[in-house]
């Protein structure tokens, strides 16, 4: 059973276009939503979009789909020249009208030869828009580390199909695919000789350049103002310079997430925030536990000083005043784990800082 992530671009509209149609594309590939097409073209385009789905619903041979779609002729590759199985499939659309509606085509013939689909529109995947752009697949980065995992552990096979898709987008998934699949696939041009490139054993090595950041990496993980002379040490790559501020890049956010938790696990650390500080009794609380709880410990900080700085809600921190009023100096609590032994951080605030007092068993 498998896990399968294609890349989506717009070839099942643009194969049997006419020069004029496709050329009408390509103008509004980047449209986020018909309302962004003037009248006329728009009309042009739908009655484009209705035929080929139409047709698409026709057909019944799998040479004629993979004649229609670049991701579709790397499935049926894939499968031996079937389309049929029962693994899970989650197509990549970009952040737009034409790219969505056709990621949704190629999820519908492959809902036809009994598989489960799903439709992942990536905000801001569009290349109209470089800073956007960049946001976007720091995003991607952020969704194979928090989705992939829990799917290898329910024994799920990873796979890339990038078939399809635009270059820009295709490059990048290549990239992440050598840490998180267990193989990308792809089919060169309209052949049907599938290529398959292997998970290789690597890992993103710049543990120095956190490690002697590690404030700033925090920060601009939890995009907190960082100013770009603290980070002037770092690799270009791994940062995302705007005026005077500095932020990961998609590279550095996938090098951040590759060893935080391992930073993390090893001791606590001092608190990314002025707002947050804690007292002597706080550091003996959380000496000697296991490493997975240290992690946790330094991540519940990262959480309640993003709170703090800027009043985003987290849910998961249950940040809350202590009913009763204060007990042992401390007036709130905020949620460690829940697991196991459930525990609670207690602290109170001295003006708008707020003070981590002792780690202890929840009250109630």
């Amino acid at each position: 059973m498998n896990l399968i992530v294609s890349t989506c671009g717009t070839s099942i509209f643009t194969a049997d276009a006419s020069p004029e149609t496709r050329k009408l594309l390509t103008d509004h590939a980047n449209a986020k939503s018909p309302s962004d097409i003037a009248p006329q073209a728009l009309q042009a385009i739908q009655s484009h979009v209705k035929r080929c789905l139409a047709e698409l619903a026709t057909l019944t041979s799998i040479s004629t789909l993979c004649q229609h779609s670049a991701e579709i002729n790397g499935l049926a590759s894939f499968y031996g020249g079937q389309l049929s199985g029962k693994d899970h499939h989650i197509f990549m659309a970009t952040d737009t009208w034409l790219g969505e509606q056709a990621a949704l085509a190629i999820a519908g013939v492959l809902q036809r030869h009994g598989q489960s689909t799903e439709v992942k529109r990536v905000q801001d995947l569009r290349t109209d828009d470089l800073p956007a752009y960049r946001c976007a697949l720091s995003e991607l980065v952020q969704w194979a580390y928090t989705t992939l995992p829990e799917y290898r552990r329910n024994g799920y096979g990873v796979v890339f199909n990038l078939t399809g898709g635009f270059k820009a987008v295709q490059g990048f998934m290549q990239t992440l695919g050598m840490l998180h699949a267990d193989e990308c696939v792809y089919v060169y041009e309209r052949s049907a000789q599938l290529i398959r490139l292997p998970r290789l054993p690597i890992k993103m090595q710049a543990d120095s350049f956190v490690r002697d950041h590690l404030l700033q990496f925090r920060r601009m993980a939890m995009h907190l103002p960082v100013p770009s002379s603290a980070v002037r040490l770092v690799p270009e790559a791994l940062l995302f310079v705007s005026e005077s501020e500095a932020g990961l890049s998609e590279w550095g956010e996938m090098v951040w997430l590759e060893i935080k938790d391992e930073i993390y696990a090893g001791k606590l650390h001092p608190s990314p925030s002025a707002k947050v500080q804690w007292a002597d009794g706080f550091e003996r609380s959380v000496q000697g536990l296991e490493r997975k709880r240290t992690q946790a410990i330094n991540a519940k900080v990262d959480d309640l000083a993003r709170f703090l700085e800027t009043g985003q809600s987290i849910k998961s921190l249950d940040f809350k005043s202590l009913k009763g009023g204060a007990i042992q100096g401390s007036t709130h609590e905020i949620d460690a784990w829940s697991d196991g032994d459930a525990k609670r951080l207690y602290g109170h605030f001295e003006k708008d800082v707020f003070v981590l007092d002792r780690l202890a068993q929840a009250l109630h």
